[in-house]
């Protein structure tokens, strides 16, 4: 950002410190600096500069500042010295809104006599980040730390007896000053109960998408808590109830942390051992906080039923769970509403939070009341609900809800149709439609529940979607790699269309209607370590994403032009079970022309295109697998099978294709059944890259003459009619807008130089022109006539292929039929 004028400052803000606390100056001249403020900044926000322009102009708003930054001193116990002012302008979900304030200091420059290895050790709100250190340029320079307070959102209070009571009257314009309502500061206070039950009836009266116009929106589950007919005895031992068919009544849900085996106790549960005493009673005191916690929220609220699933799923019971499993995406949208134990990890860690519900800023000045009806608060992190956070390797990833880390929950989330979690700072109830927070902030992003709601009109809208929903998905945890497809069965059940059959549409995790696409998808590296091993769903085929529980990535473009066709798809689940709950074995048949390859310490190399090697998103790690019999060693025999050709924003298109390992039939098989193979990667090729000797997989279509024949009139303009370089281009030009924009500095040239040396490289097999060759020798009559050349040679290759087809002669090169497990 550039340094801000005075011109600015001094004639349009009355105050060149605070801006008059007018958002539209702080949006474009926020109170900040970098890392190291000089102190001759003449508008940087020092601490000390602030009080004493506030002492000599008598401004209000700094004024308002300084007694906010005390305040933090105070709370923190630090002589902060600096300070970040600004106002926030977020207008979308999962973005903060109103006038922030955050303090900070340098160690040891500001303050040498802290302890920095107890801060860091146990930095509570706290942030402490590397400032200066040695390098380099200067390898004597000081280590520096900056240590910075968490960010304070400065406010009106919705207080009817206080409003703008402000000792100037030009102080009432202070707009970046927002009108909050107050916090509850006790999650478990009537007070918040009471904020619920507001927001849920206004949710009921006003949204139509959260009320399901099923018959059975409101049958109970198989099995509940009973909190009993008095609901005012909070602590009153529940009991386990079995509900009769088709009984209907409200009821709340439980979403919560199981913890780490292990490392946590587990949750009380419901075996067959106990079930018969949990049916007459279960003592208050055996059950874990947060269980204590959502029984006393849910009789507060005046229901009587409680659904919680280590309770009420019998546990270690494999034909109850596949049972009860199945029913999960219905417990979830039948309920009331689910209470989430947002900030806990485990479930003894309990629902409920506390904090300070705000810190009134009002004062007296010579005897007047000042500053009436503002407050400062903790501002909430939107960090704390974002899915993309857990992609990262970064140090603020525990600031993410450790209940939305987990896999089950997304499920859960997207299905039900009110959540109301339990934060840190504050409730915040998200449904169907909207979302609110006591703050007033709508610092939670609903995209996702809010985009699944909106269902799909054809199979290719729900590919995408159910892309976009993986994607997330698989980028959260589970203790179980098997829990897989049943943490993403009520999603898939809901997004079935009228028309499709339930058993014969989704397959271990992929679509029938979109399975080429939904298989183009590979591991991500990033959320965890590569060289994490990642633990393996045995009976999930190969070509499914749900083999093993690492994240994943899809390919979003459109497919394309298909270059292979499904010819037979389907899995088994052992003894009828429910196939998006658990599948035993998968196979797919594919029709379509497999290349030979073999993996070498460069890469993968197709037999037959020299000097190239294609690095390959591995499906896991090959030298170090699951199991012994995936190892995959340099200079073993590997396929690949392309998939489509789809459009390149820069000439030719690319082509994704399957890496994959024959399994035990060697390189043909002499009984006519197709060979069978395991996926253990995917990569990507382009048409320029396969050349000649692969374009039979093409068969009769000209995606490459197309191509070529635009390279050709690109290269030609850029040529007088002898051959000779146009005065006017130029060899250096950038590639900054369409390939085949011809303008006087050709932006495609550097595009079109790329293709050419690889045409050459071909062509000559390795002879590239050097850095030597001049305009002319490169783009010139001889490399046209090679584009030419190329263009023709496949041109009469699809003349060959057409014919022969038309005379019923067997191609060239046919295609192979496959069988992937």
């Amino acid at each position: 950002m550039e340094r801000p004028t005075a011109w600015f400052s001094e004639k349009v803000a009355e105050c060149s410190f605070c801006l008059d606390l007018n958002p539209d100056y702080l949006r474009r001249q926020p109170r900040r600096f970098g890392y190291l403020p000089p102190k001759d900044i003449p508008y940087g926000f020092i601490l000390s500069k602030l009080e004493r322009n506030a002492r000599r102009k008598n401004c209000h708003g700094c004024k308002l500042v300084l007694r906010a930054a005390e305040k933090i001193k105070t709370e923190h116990g630090l002589d902060f010295r600096h300070a970040q002012f600004e106002f926030l302008d977020g207008e979308k979900d999962g973005e903060l809104r109103g006038l922030s304030l955050s303090l900070s200091l340098i160690y040891p420059r500001h303050d040498d006599t802290l302890d920095l290895e107890a801060l860091k050790t146990n930095p509570g709100p706290l942030k402490i980040n590397v400032a200066t250190c040695p390098n380099k340029d200067d390898p004597t320079r000081k280590w520096e730390w900056r240590i910075s307070s968490p960010v304070y959102e400065l406010f009106r209070t919705q207080e009817p007896d206080q409003a703008k009571s402000f000792v100037r009257a030009s102080d009432s314009k202070w707009e970046a000053l927002v009108t909050r309502p107050s916090r509850c500061g006790d999650t478990e206070s009537d007070a918040a109960v009471q904020w619920t039950a507001s927001q849920v009836e206004h949710c009921c009266n006003n949204h139509d998408l959260c009320e399901p116009q099923d018959s059975d929106s409101h049958q109970l589950p198989t099995r509940l808590l009973d909190l009993g007919p008095d609901l005012s005895d909070l602590t009153a031992n529940p009991r386990l109830y079995i509900a009769h068919a088709s009984e209907e009544a409200e009821y709340f849900c439980l979403s919560h942390c199981w913890g780490i085996p292990g490392k946590h106790n587990p949750p009380l549960e419901t075996t067959r051992q106990n079930i018969s005493e949990f049916l007459e009673r279960i003592p208050w005191e055996r059950l874990p906080k947060t269980f204590q916690d959502a029984v006393i929220f849910t009789r507060k609220s005046g229901i009587r039923y409680l659904w919680i699933d280590s309770l009420c799923i019998i546990q270690k019971d494999a034909a109850d769970w596949m049972n009860e499993a199945g029913k999960m995406a219905a417990v979830y949208e039948n309920a009331k509403l689910t209470l989430a134990a947002a900030a806990s990890t485990n479930s003894y860690e309990g629902l409920f939070r506390t904090c300070s519900p705000a810190w009134s800023l009002e004062s007296e000045e010579e005897g007047q009341p000042w500053a009436k009806g503002l407050a400062m608060r903790l501002y909430p992190l939107p960090k704390f609900f974002e899915y993309n956070q857990l992609g990262r390797k970064l140090a603020d990833q525990t600031q993410v809800s450790p209940l939305l880390q987990r896999a089950w929950v997304y499920q859960e989330r997207i299905l039900s149709r009110r959540v109301l979690y339990f934060t840190p700072l504050e409730l915040v109830l998200e449904c169907m439609q909207s979302n609110v927070a006591e703050s007033g902030q709508r610092w939670i992003d609903s995209t996702a529940k809010h985009d699944f709601n909106d269902r799909p009109g054809t199979t290719a809208e729900r590919s995408l979607k159910w892309r976009v929903l993986m994607e997330e998905f698989t980028n959260l945890k589970l203790t179980r790699a098997s829990d897989t497809l049943p943490a993403v069965a009520g999603l898939a059940k809901r997004l079935l269309l009228p028309e499709e059959c339930e058993k014969d549409s989704y397959l271990a995790g992929l679509w029938r209607s979109n399975f080429l696409q939904e298989m183009l998808w590979f591991r991500r590296n990033g959320a965890r370590s590569p060289k994490d091993k990642h633990a393996a769903n045995p009976h999930v085929p190969s070509w499914s994403w749900a083999k093993t529980d690492a994240p994943k990535s899809f390919i979003m473009q459109a497919l394309g032009t298909p270059l292979c066709n499904v010819s037979d798809v389907g899995v088994d689940s052992a003894n009828g079970e429910d196939i998006f709950l658990r599948v035993d074995s998968g196979h797919v048949t594919i029709s379509g022309y497999l290349l030979k390859a073999r993996y070498t310490k460069t890469g993968v190399n197709i037999d037959g295109v020299k000097g190239v090697y294609y690095y390959a998103e591995k499906d896991y790690g090959w030298s170090e697998p699951n199991t012994a019999d995936e190892v995959v060693n340099e200079g073993d025999r590997l396929y690949v099978l392309p998939v489509a050709v789809q459009p390149a924003a820069r000439g030719y298109g690319e082509i994704p294709a399957l890496v994959l390992r024959a399994l035990a039939d060697g390189d043909e098989r002499q009984d006519g059944q197709p060979r069978t193979f395991q996926r253990v990667g995917l990569l990507n090729t382009s048409l320029l890259l396969l050349q000649s000797q692969n374009t039979f997989i093409l068969e009769d279509r000209d995606l490459l003459v197309a191509t070529l024949k635009k390279d050709i009139a690109f290269g030609e303009s850029m040529l007088e009619s002898d051959g000779t370089k146009r005065g006017d281009v130029d060899e250096h030009a950038s590639s900054r807008s369409s390939r085949y924009n011809v303008s006087k500095d050709l932006p495609g040239l550097k595009g079109f130089r790329n293709d050419a040396n690889t045409i050459h490289y071909f062509k000559t097999r390795g002879q590239v022109p050097g850095p030597e060759s001049t305009f002319n020798d490169f783009f010139g009559t001889e490399h046209h006539a090679l584009l030419k050349e190329t263009s023709l040679e496949e041109e009469r290759r699809i003349a060959e292929w057409k014919k022969r087809k038309e005379s019923g002669k067997e191609q060239a090169q046919k295609r192979d039929l496959i069988r992937i497990v």
